[in-house]
């Protein structure tokens, strides 16, 4: 009997081992995102808090870009929107869930605004919104890379999981502060190449060789850079089909950063919803 005891004993230690061996293994040389997704496919992505009726039915909506695309707006100064149920996030943990602000990290973007301005204009649609925006990033830093360690390959991992639950809209951006720093990595003088390379590769991987993109110039020059109208003259310069641009030079930021205030982001959200309307109308 003991001997019976003693060999379960080492072969339970054994598996232990064995597993731990085996998942560092994995993770060394596979990484967690493949791994989750052997286990946990795509197409099991939880459809929290999305009514039976709208599965497979709403119109998705990518909001990709820097910190003002992510919001930091504050919160104290957001009056709540009425999106009548209409509207729905896809969380960090990769969970469906009605869209309420911040949709993603702590301040307003204009995300929320634009789909609830969007509601006005197609009552019809049901909204989903998929945040990918990184604070603090370069436009070269968003060209394809499909590692779940890449800009790129995070966004596309994120769109293709909650592609379940709709077709895709178009795409938001906002970025192109940090492409003003003149640092090394930045691209104020052949932004528009960049931007248009970006909006090729995602239509393609995506499958919507004529998906919709609306994206944002930037503001007020806040940080007194001598290459702050390079960046904006760039983002005039490019030339997508299916694409429009809205401007935002008017709108204010907080003082001492390039942030814009929470009211701005509802005027951007509303010229975002309206740029894409202008495209879409009358498809």
């Amino acid at each position: 009997m003991r001997r019976s005891n003693k060999a379960i004993i080492f072969s339970a230690i054994s598996c232990l081992i064995l597993g731990f061996v085996t998942g560092v293994v994995a993770q060394r040389y596979y990484g967690m995102g493949n791994i989750v997704k052997i286990f946990y496919p795509e197409h099991k992505v939880p459809k929290m808090l999305v009514p039976q009726e709208f599965h497979g039915k709403l119109t998705l909506f990518i909001l990709a870009g820097q910190s003002n695309m992510k919001g930091e707006g504050k919160v104290v100064e957001y009056i709540p929107l009425d999106t009548k149920g209409r509207v729905f996030v896809f969380t960090r943990d990769y969970k469906w869930t009605e869209a309420k602000e911040p949709l993603s990290g702590n301040g307003i973007g204009p995300g929320l605004a634009f789909a609830h301005h969007l509601l006005a204009l197609e009552p019809n649609l049901v909204i989903g919104l998929i945040p990918c925006a990184v604070g603090g990033t370069n436009i070269g830093q968003w060209q394809r890379n499909l590692s779940e360690n890449s800009l790129y390959g995070r966004c596309m991992m994120r769109a293709k999981a909650a592609s379940i639950m709709g077709y895709f809209g178009g795409i938001l951006f906002l970025q192109g502060e940090n492409d003003t720093e003149g640092k090394p990595e930045d691209h104020p003088n052949d932004w528009a190449v960049f931007f248009e390379k970006f909006v090729g590769d995602l239509r393609s991987d995506l499958g919507y060789p004529n998906l919709p993109v609306i994206y944002g110039q930037i503001g007020p020059n806040t940080k007194n850079s001598p290459i702050w109208a390079d960046v904006q003259k760039q983002q005039e310069a490019v030339k997508l089909t299916n694409c429009n641009m809205i401007k935002t030079s008017d709108l204010q930021v907080y003082p001492g950063e390039g942030h814009f205030t929470t009211a701005s982001q509802m005027y951007l959200g509303r010229r975002f919803a309206d740029a894409y309307w202008e495209l879409v109308k009358d498809k």
